[in-house]
């Protein structure tokens, strides 16, 4: 599931904000700072550390400093000079490259390649810029009458690099899309230069970026109609005409102000512009892949900035705007993004069947929502008036089945396709086991946890019907869990529960809330073990224990907690690719919990509250003892593997490894 961590403010920046920039250090979760023209900062984000920083006084930089992976230097341009510098140097004023021509901008790739890009267009690696070359260049653009924008980097299939950018008239305003291949040894543009026409009659182009897709990247246009637009670019195609294909209509956020576009990740872009209909603004995660308009999550602010700047260092969203550079960690699974963007799927039935139809219903408001859980069940009968062909079919399925069916080895293919039409048909079939069968043949039935069905057939309808309409797991348990809990269904919550993977916090507090409610049974533990093996993000789901859970029910959770810690471990929940460590969720839950009700714990001032409290801290101080007993052991664990294991404890120990054994032949 998409979300957006803590928010916290980096340092100041002066005014002139295209006089600074952003780029990756050497090390993952570092940044190279360039503060200004002559400072430029290496910061840790975790701590916001600095590293290192470095004063230039000679010369002033133009562009931003980045890292050269490929050499292992710092990169800097000065104008008309490039000059690459080791990590441990404290000076910067030597070993000057004369540029061949003005530099627009310079990437550095996390594949071991930077780039240096010229105003006129052209490219070149850092390596053949450092070498002599042919100076015979054929410009893409003209730098005094365009401007060149968004400038990004792509792997397409066949090992190749692919340059994008947007080329817009200095006089007329007209934009276009350029993209091109890259020669492989110096980095330079092929001879084939793509161009798209970016443009519509009477609309203005709010936001524009180029994402990287599927198979090949994709260019997204945001337009003054608040329509949007995805193109997929394949450089081995001729350049299309138009401007790709209608997704959706963007209301997020307003179009008539000026909106900031980063690229993030494979289809999905970050958005900062004007909340409508309010003041303030937002920043978004907007998926491009799907048809129509998904926000991944969002982060408001009280103000918005015109002139704010963007910029993705690997889980980090780094913002420039107010004079502030400000830092949002966000998280995307890329296997749970599957799940919001609504890919979930049931079994393919004929457009004639009984789901099929309800399908075509949309269901998409709470009043038919509620109407499905009301449902009668009362199911269409069998019509005796069929027609001849019903007959005859019905007639031959008797036959196969007197003839054939008594075969335990074989089971027929025209059984399965007549069973299929029959529920195509809305039959009621019964299916009746033949006693006359030998007692030795046995018939289990294994069911998957997560494709097991509800035991209320309205319920498992109303999924399927959802499910079949391309709605996630989030969407999916916010409708079905508050109609569970109002019908009082709590095996069936578990079971929901259990189903779907990504669940919103909201709905696992409120679940707690209804499963400690229940009345004391074997079963209720059970219940509550269900919902702590749900995965969770600790800092959204305080404000919604506050809101859901009360000072009883945190009390009882708490020592709820404390005994499957310290006796039995709670139901494994598998993710996808994770490894579940059942201690490690009851912690997180405890701690999630304790900073909830923090201020209502220390003010009860119950002496049965201050007892659990003192458990807790017992509890926690084993844990902790544990661990430090464990540390020799690892550090020995260790120096064994490396092979540094020391032969004896002590100096006056004899060696425990092997014993030395003098024999006496003769």
């Amino acid at each position: 599931m998409s979300k957006f961590l803590s928010f916290f403010n980096i340092c100041s920046i002066s005014n002139n904000i295209d006089n600074f920039g952003v780029s990756p250090d050497s090390v993952s979760g570092s940044i190279i700072h360039t503060l200004d023209q002559n400072i430029v900062i290496r910061k840790e984000l975790s701590s916001l550390r600095e590293v290192q920083s470095w004063t230039i006084e000679e010369l002033k930089l133009s562009h931003k400093v980045v890292y050269d992976f490929k050499s292992k230097k710092y990169v800097g341009v000065f104008n008309k000079y490039l000059i690459c510098w080791d990590e441990g140097d404290q000076q910067i004023k030597k070993g000057k490259i004369k540029l061949p021509r003005a530099v627009e901008d310079i990437i550095s790739l996390e594949d071991k390649h930077t780039i240096l890009v010229y105003k006129d267009g052209t490219c070149e690696s850092l390596e053949n810029c450092s070498t002599p070359r042919d100076t015979n260049w054929t410009p893409v653009g003209d730098e005094q009458t365009h401007q060149i924008n968004k400038i990004a980097c792509f792997n397409v299939p066949g090992d190749r690099i692919m340059m994008t950018y947007f080329l817009r008239d200095r006089s007329t305003g007209e934009m276009e899309f350029v993209y091109f291949l890259l020669n492989v040894d110096t980095l330079t543009p092929t001879d084939t230069i793509h161009r798209v026409k970016i443009g519509r009659p009477e609309c203005k182009l709010s936001a524009f970026i180029a994402v990287e897709g599927d198979t090949f990247p994709s260019v997204v246009t945001i337009w003054s109609d608040e329509r949007i637009f995805v193109l997929t670019i394949n450089p081995d195609e001729s350049a299309p005409s138009s401007l790709g294909k209608f997704v959706g209509m963007f209301k997020c956020l307003r179009v008539n102000k000026p909106m900031t576009v980063v690229a993030v990740g494979k289809n999905c872009i970050a958005i900062y512009g004007g909340v409508t209909q309010q003041d303030g603004a937002s920043l978004i995660l907007y998926n491009t892949r799907i048809t129509h308009q998904i926000v991944l999550c969002r982060q408001n602010f009280k103000v918005y900035f015109d002139n704010c700047r963007l910029w993705v260092i690997g889980k980090y969203l780094l913002m420039g705007a107010g004079q502030r550079l400000s830092c949002l960690p966000f998280r995307i699974s890329p296997e749970k993004l599957s799940d919001i963007i609504g890919s979930k799927r049931s079994i393919e039935l004929s457009p004639n069947s009984f789901i099929g139809t309800v399908i075509k219903d949309r269901i998409n408001e709470e009043k038919e929502l509620e109407e499905y859980v009301t449902f009668s069940g009362e199911m269409a009968k069998f019509d005796s008036s069929v027609t001849s062909n019903e007959n005859d079919v019905l007639m031959k399925y008797e036959m196969v089945t007197q003839n054939r069916f008594n075969d335990p080895i074989e089971i027929p293919e025209v059984y399965l396709n007549h069973m299929r039409w029959l529920y195509s048909r809305n039959v009621d079939v019964d299916v009746v086991q033949n006693e006359s069968l030998s007692q030795l043949i046995k018939t289990k039935t294994v069911v998957h946890p997560k494709d097991r069905v509800f035991y209320t057939e309205e319920i498992t309808v109303l999924t399927e019907a959802l499910e079949e309409c391309g709605k996630s797991d989030t969407e999916i348990t916010e409708h079905v869990i508050p109609l569970l809990i109002k019908a009082n269904l709590p095996d069936e919550l578990a079971i929901c529960l259990r189903k779907y993977t990504n669940i919103s916090e909201q709905m696992l507090a409120k679940s707690l809330q209804f499963f400690i409610k229940l009345r004391e049974s074997d079963t209720k533990s059970a219940l509550i073990n269900r919902v702590l093996a749900c995965s969770f993000n600790k800092d959204l789901i305080k404000d919604h224990f506050r809101t859901n859970l009360s000072l009883d029910n945190a009390i009882y959770l708490l020592e709820h907690i404390h005994r499957l810690l310290s006796t039995e471990q709670i139901e494994d929940s598998p993710q996808y690719g994770d490894d579940f460590d059942s201690d490690t969720f009851l912690i997180n839950w405890f701690t999630a919990l304790l900073e909830a009700h923090y201020q209502q714990f220390l003010l009860a001032r119950d002496r049965a509250l201050s007892d659990k409290i003192l458990k807790w801290k017992t509890l926690i101080d084993s844990f902790v003892s544990g661990i430090l007993n464990m540390k020799p052991v690892a550090s020995r664990l260790t120096s064994l593997v490396n092979g540094t294991a020391t032969a004896t404890l002590n100096e006056n120990a004899g060696s425990k490894w092997y014993t030395v054994e003098v024999v006496k032949l003769y």
